[in-house]
This record gives C-alpha cells, structure tokens and sequence, in this order.
C-alpha cells in the first residue's frame, strides 16, 4: 500500500513540478496531527476515513483501495450435490422411472401367461425361466438396467422380443448415464456462487486472525452463528490449507494473491474462485496539511493521473491479482469418498432393509413355531 502512494506521489510531484523532502516515521505515529502540527505536508501512507470524524481531516483523494472475499478453490459436484443425479435432467428421471414401470407390467404379464398357459406350461424349464413373481421381475430389471444380466429369461417369443427391447432400452440408458458421469467427476462446480451457498456447502471457512467481522452486522439474513466451525489462522497458514484442501479464507484479497503467485502452480491458480460481499471495499485516502495552500494545484494533479490512467498502471503493476486464465481452468481431481457417497447411501440403505426384513422373518418363524407347538399341545 505504501509502495503504491509512494509511487502514485512521484508521478503527482512531476506533474506539478515539485520537489520532496521525505521523511519516514513509524506505524504507530498520528499522521494527522503530525501534519496539522506541520511536521510534513501530505501523509504519505493513506489512511481509512469513516464518516463521523471527516471534518478532522484534509483529503488530497483516494488512491487505494482494499477488497475482501472468501477465496476458494473450485470444488467437485459432490460437494454442492449428489454427483449421482446430475447426468439426467429432472424429466429424464421421471421417463426413466416411468420406462422401467411399463417394462415391469408387460413382462410380468407375459410371464404370468407363460406359467398358466396349458399348453405352453409344458415346455417351461423351471430353473432357467422366469417366475411370475413380481420380485423376480423387479431384479430381472435391475440386473439389465445396471448391465450385469439374469439368470432366468422368458421363454415364449413375446417374452423374448420384451426382454430385447428392455436390453437395448437400459443400454442406451446406461451408456448416456456412464459418459455424463466420467465428465462430471473430472468437471467442477460452479453453483457456489454467493455467500448462502458457501455456507451450506461443505467447504471448511476460515479467516484471518485479526481481520474484522464488521461485515456480519451489516448484511441482512447472516449472522455469525450461520458458521459451522469457523477456522482462523495466520495468512500463511490459511493460504497453505487454501492450496491443500477445499476451504474458502476470508481476507484482503491481495494478501492472499501475493502468496498464491509464488507458491502455486499456474494450473492451481486458475482453479480459485471469488466470492465478493457487499460493502466490504474499504477506501484510502491521502492527508493534507488543513493550512497547505497548494491543495487545489495537487487535488487537480491527482485527479489527471486518475483520468490519463497512470495510477490504474501502477496499481496492476504494484498490487497482485488474481491470473487471468484462458481455456479449460482448474485441476483435475480424483475421486474420493465423498464422491462415492450416493452408492454408499444406496448400499447402506440396501443393508438396513435386509436386516430389517431378516429380523421380521426370524420373528415370525419364532411365532408360527410357536403357535404350532400350542396347536399340537392342544390336540
């Protein structure tokens, strides 16, 4: 910030054609009192002005700015959503779950037919043919909808030219579901966008130790309490965990961008993504002395070096930013637990009906036994 003042006050000296005397105090020194006092002239490092105590000072203009956003780096779809049902749109669901209902009464019918037919009953093989038993229909479909197959088929023609259809049926199914899915895995979300939807994402949100929470009290529906778990650390430490993991650091955004380009790969640095918050931009200023009586000479001065863009130049060339990236932005990841979290949720809930189903069985074999020993008693 300095740096830059310093530099934007040699361009405005040239401009006016002015010498400088300069003088160098410590951080802790009142740079408008010091100027008032008439110890210097303009206060060369800039200072935030709030409204209340404007009057105190003498503005020469704004020369900097600092703005605050969560950093982060693009995330995988599983952690906005279930990986599982992106392939397919919504509609495309609904037709699925509608195709695989008239598949199962079709071919439950013509199984039906083929087990009560009195003729055709006597060519039925029964450890190869279908059962007209709506479980065994159900796992027929499932075992040709995920592409590993039955061991028991229809037997008639009508049966045949169902079950063919069904296999070519599933495998365009199962085909478009398998491509969009590889390309979902290795693609990255963008649907975390805002605020509200960092929060409730999975993303770990950290801060910096000594930054102001300000903010929470000014913008409407947040509040602190809406963070689970907020992470502080030091610059260094949260910029590092930035590169490691997938957290958002809330922080000056060129604090965080003067480590990022020397510590991550060029492919890394596309990867990040901003979140800006409303009313976070904090303005600094440059001090006059209020009795300086060339004020006017070097307001007009700044404001040409505002307008011919030499300070915009040297704050691109002074103030890190964030890379400007072309084609295809961010890494590819692997697949991890959390992508796999729709299958586990399916098998897990697989596992609980079974035992479920294993507990009912076991209870009502214990009761039937039961009543079977009264009966005999009885007798």
């Amino acid at each position: 910030m300095t740096k830059l003042n310093y530099v934007i006050l040699q361009h405005l000296l040239n401009l006016v054609n002015a010498t400088s005397l300069e003088i160098f105090k410590n951080l802790d020194v009142d740079m408008n009192k010091e100027a008032n006092s008439g110890n210097f002239d303009i206060a060369g490092t800039p200072l935030r002005i709030f409204s209340e105590n404007i009057s105190e000072f003498n503005i020469l203009g704004l020369t900097y700015q600092v703005d605050r956003k969560f950093i982060f780096r693009a995330t995988p779809h599983s952690y906005t959503s279930n990986v599982f049902t992106l392939p397919f749109d919504s509609y495309v669901w609904y037709s699925c779950f509608g195709l695989m209902g008239i598949i199962f009464i079709i071919v439950y019918l013509v199984v039906y037919w083929e087990w009560n037919d009195p003729i055709f009953k006597r060519y039925i093989i029964p450890n190869i043919s279908l059962r007209p038993d709506p479980v065994d229909v159900f796992l027929m479909e499932v075992g040709t909808a995920a592409q590993q197959g039955f061991e028991a088929e229809p037997r008639s023609n009508a049966g045949k030219i169902a079950f063919i259809f069904t296999l070519i049926s599933f495998m365009f199914l199962y085909t478009s579901f398998s491509a969009s899915i590889v390309a979902l895995l290795q693609s990255t979300s963008e649907n975390i966008n805002s605020v509200d939807s960092l929060i409730k994402s999975r993303i770990t949100i950290g801060f910096k130790e000594n930054v102001s929470m300000d903010y929470f009290n000014d913008s409407k529906g947040l509040t602190y309490s809406d963070l689970q778990k907020p992470f502080f650390a030091s610059l260094e430490n949260g910029v590092r965990k930035l590169r490691e993991d997938f957290f958002a650091f809330y922080t000056d955004s060129y604090e965080i961008y003067h480590y990022v380009n020397h510590w991550f790969l060029e492919n890394e640095k596309c990867s990040l993504r901003e979140i800006p918050i409303k009313n976070t931009i904090e303005h600094y200023d440059l001090l006059l002395r209020k009795s300086y009586k060339h004020k006017d000479s070097l307001r007009v001065g700044l404001c040409t070096l505002n307008e011919r863009g030499i300070r915009t130049r040297e704050y691109k060339r002074l103030v890190p930013r964030k890379s400007i990236c072309d084609g295809i932005e961010g890494n590819f990841e692997s697949v991890g637990l959390i992508d796999s979290y729709g299958a586990f949720m399916v098998m897990g809930s697989g596992l609980l009906c079974s035992f479920i189903l294993f507990i009912i069985e076991l209870l009502w074999l214990k009761y039937k036994t039961a009543l079977e020993n009264v009966t005999l008693n009885i007798e």
